[in-house]
């Protein structure tokens, strides 16, 4: 992919971010749905870092993409946290991203919104 296109698509991505809280997304099933809109215009090859903000009033951080994992760490509502990239998982509230963190753990990406381009598969 070229740089401009690149840009472009993350221009968009900030665009529809913004929209997003003036149009008031603020249910799970709201940011799934614009997460959803979002992926089916974009794709990626290079791995890139993500900054997420959390939603949940506490977030469990797993040694794994699974409920059932051991939680090694939690976060607060409103912590930004950086997502290195994306597996996918159990499903949580019918989504199945779980984002691995730069703290090396795994959180649902359904308390996580995004405050740029899309992460990455890992």
């Amino acid at each position: 992919m070229t740089k401009n296109f690149l840009a472009f698509i993350s221009l968009s991505l900030l665009s529809l971010v913004a929209a997003s809280r003036t149009i008031g997304v603020t249910t799970v099933e709201d940011n799934i749905a614009l997460k959803t809109s979002i992926l089916a215009n974009f794709s990626t090859t290079a791995a890139q870092t993500v900054t997420g903000t959390v939603t949940a009033s506490a977030l469990l951080c797993k040694s794994c993409p699974k409920t059932s994992c051991t939680s090694v760490r939690q976060y607060a509502k409103g912590t930004k946290i950086t997502i290195n990239c994306y597996k996918t998982g159990d499903s949580v509230e019918g989504w199945n991203w779980w984002d691995y963190t730069k703290e090396k753990c795994y959180v649902s990406d359904t308390y996580v919104d995004w405050t740029s381009s899309a992460p990455s598969p890992c």
